[in-house]
């Protein structure tokens, strides 16, 4: 029997695969990235900024979700590559 996995963001927000999240690079700053694999604790976020498109595993609470449209006018006026 397969059981759904549900996940909540820092803001309580539910958050499944494919969500795009801001989430921590290191103690001062963030990255974007894709939620690419839930798992029974963590979830799995790709990189979207970068030269590197690493993926790593952080808790649900360590994320924050945000809508395309924010991500899209930050990629535009900071040029992210």
């Amino acid at each position: 029997m397969v059981h759904k996995i549900e996940h909540k963001d820092f803001l309580s927000q539910s958050i499944s695969i494919g969500d795009i999240v801001v989430r921590p690079d290191n103690y001062t700053n963030f990255k974007l990235g894709k939620i690419i694999r839930l798992t029974k604790k963590m979830v799995r976020v790709q990189n979207l900024t970068g030269k590197k498109k690493a993926e790593n595993y952080f808790y649900p609470s360590a994320v924050i979700k945000v809508q395309p449209q924010q991500v899209t006018l930050h990629m535009l006026t900071y040029q992210v590559k």
